[in-house]
């Protein structure tokens, strides 16, 4: 038998590697429910600073992790102090400015936060340090590390790209929601005054956050009467929440761009669906590939299918299509069946933001929610959150249709019903799809 030999020179590597994901990765072994779990900054600090030249990449994917959830956390002093012993090595990297160094972001990242509002970086210099870094997610940790620390120099940002006709679509979504997260009433002014600029992508993910605090929620309602937003943006159940709410003079405002917001369980719901699946039988065809485009305007913030969009809901791939009547009334009456993992948490936070989220993990301190399009946040039970229960309703919203014509429901329903990827030239239909209902 041929032994193989271990060189003992790269045994302080490994141990210190093995520390690593010890210190920064959740219990082996938990749930999922149990991953929201207490850190201590310093310690995964401290093995970055030992990987820092011997596994860079390591170090960098370590440091990033701790940063992000320090920054989820609200912790800015505990990490500016936890970065200190880094800072050097830090500062060697970012003098270096090399695009090809995996730790340039996270060493970007960390000099702002020890610098803090003291930093002497200039807005033109970060934005130019920003397009030069290529992975989206290490762009947003020095973005959200920026947004943290220096919040005057960050608007001038938010502002002149929100203003901009050339920035990449999915790198404006990342900005819009990391202003709403990190300042809401500072960025919401911006984004509803460049409301027509942004993508709809943008748009649709930007109306969930704006629709959690009361005074959003009213400058919301007011671009929507004004005509600047289209009122189909804002769902049923973002509707009912401040309908059923202790805000009357919301209320009042609600009634009068929307009229009577249904606040009881809807039991016309059943009479949709037979509706809509008499009218799938009985009527046009739908088509297919517009369906696709109907899907990403309208169900992607929540289903994953094949392999586009946000898990928030369940991936709708290999789930509720086992037949048409079956996804009729998924579309249509969403809280008639809800799966225990799929209940929406209806929280209130002591700064008075509502929110509806999946549950994806909680600890005696912490719990985390799945919004609208696949954020996940995080809240401390002690200091954030005033109430919070299990919602009797889907956080899918009733009244689909109505942010739809007549034709593009059809197309939705036609490359829903499709079992195979769009396009396949051996595909199949769902159980119950009417003869020749389904076009290119």
């Amino acid at each position: 038998m041929r032994l193989v030999r271990f060189d003992l020179r790269w045994m302080p590597v490994c141990l210190v590697f093995f520390l690593a994901v010890l210190l920064v990765s959740p219990s082996m072994g938990q749930s999922p429910a149990a991953s929201a779990v207490d850190i201590n900054l310093s310690g995964p600090v401290r093995i970055a600073k030992l990987l820092w030249k011997a596994n860079p990449q390591a170090a960098s994917s370590s440091l990033a992790k701790t940063i992000n959830t320090a920054l989820e956390r609200k912790m800015v002093e505990e990490l500016r102090v936890a970065l200190l012993p880094l800072e050097t090595s830090a500062r060697q990297v970012v003098e270096v400015d090399s695009d090809s160094e995996v730790r340039q972001a996270v060493a970007l990242a960390a000099i702002l936060m020890i610098d803090g509002q003291e930093g002497e970086w200039s807005t033109v210099e970060l934005t130019n340090r920003l397009k030069r870094i290529a992975e989206l997610d290490q762009r947003e940790l020095v973005l959200k590390s920026w947004f943290s620390v220096q919040p005057d120099r960050s608007k001038e940002y938010f502002e002149h790209l929100l203003a901009s006709e050339q920035a990449d679509e999915a790198w404006i979504g990342k900005v819009v929601q990391t202003g709403l997260t990190y300042d809401r009433a500072r960025y919401e002014e911006a984004i509803l005054a460049n409301w027509a600029n942004l993508p709809a992508s943008v748009q649709l993910s930007a109306i969930e956050p704006l629709t959690r605090q009361a005074g959003s929620m009213r400058r919301l309602v007011q671009a929507v009467a004004d005509g600047k937003i289209q009122r189909d943006l804002i769902n049923t159940n973002q509707l009912q929440k401040w309908a059923s709410s202790s805000q009357q003079e919301l209320k009042e405002e609600l009634e009068q761009v929307w009229g009577k917001v249904r606040v009881a369980q809807n039991v016309a719901r059943q009479k949709v669906v037979q509706s809509a699946l008499q009218n799938l039988r009985a009527g046009s065809p739908g088509s297919a590939s517009r369906g696709a485009l109907v899907f990403e305007r309208v169900c992607s913030q929540c289903h994953r299918f094949r392999g586009k969009g946000f898990e928030v809901g369940p991936d709708i791939t290999n789930n509720g299509r086992g037949n048409l009547e079956q996804l009729a009334s998924n579309i249509l009456d969403p809280s008639l069946v809800i799966g225990p993992a799929f209940q929406a948490r209806m929280l209130l936070t002591v700064d008075g933001d509502l929110l509806s989220g999946i549950l994806v993990g909680e600890s005696e301190r912490y719990i985390q929610l799945k919004l609208q399009g696949g954020k996940i946040v995080e809240f401390d039970r002690e200091q954030e959150i005033e109430e919070l229960k299990v919602s009797d309703k889907s956080m899918m919203p009733e009244g689909l249709e109505a942010q739809m014509t007549e034709q593009e429901l059809r197309d939705l329903f036609a490359y829903l019903c499709l079992l195979k990827p769009l396009g396949a030239e051996d595909n199949e239909l769902i159980p119950g799809t009417p003869d020749g209902f389904v076009q290119p």
